[in-house]
């Protein structure tokens, strides 16, 4: 979706460590949008707990590209650990 709406780039930065953050610039013909993304044992599953650092930065994209494209739900990843 990205691609068919114009999307050309997408980076991301580290900006912390525990509690990992990220944040995610996606740049195409509909212009700049940039989010961050977060995560930390209180906020990803046990599963997950291992893989923080990339469940930041997955985060962060999914964002990133809900702004871009005008989404308005929330991504799988953006929710939270194992709650019931």
């Amino acid at each position: 979706l990205f691609h068919e709406n114009g999307g050309q780039t997408i980076r991301t930065k580290l900006i912390s460590e525990e509690p990992y953050i990220f944040k995610a610039m996606v740049v195409g013909e509909r212009g700049t949008f940039t989010a961050h993304g977060d995560a930390d044992e209180s906020n990803v599953n046990s599963l997950i707990a291992r893989h923080k650092i990339r469940m930041a930065e997955t985060r962060a994209i999914a964002r990133a590209l809900r702004l871009y494209d005008n989404i308005g739900m929330t991504s799988i990843e953006e929710l939270g650990g194992d709650e019931e």
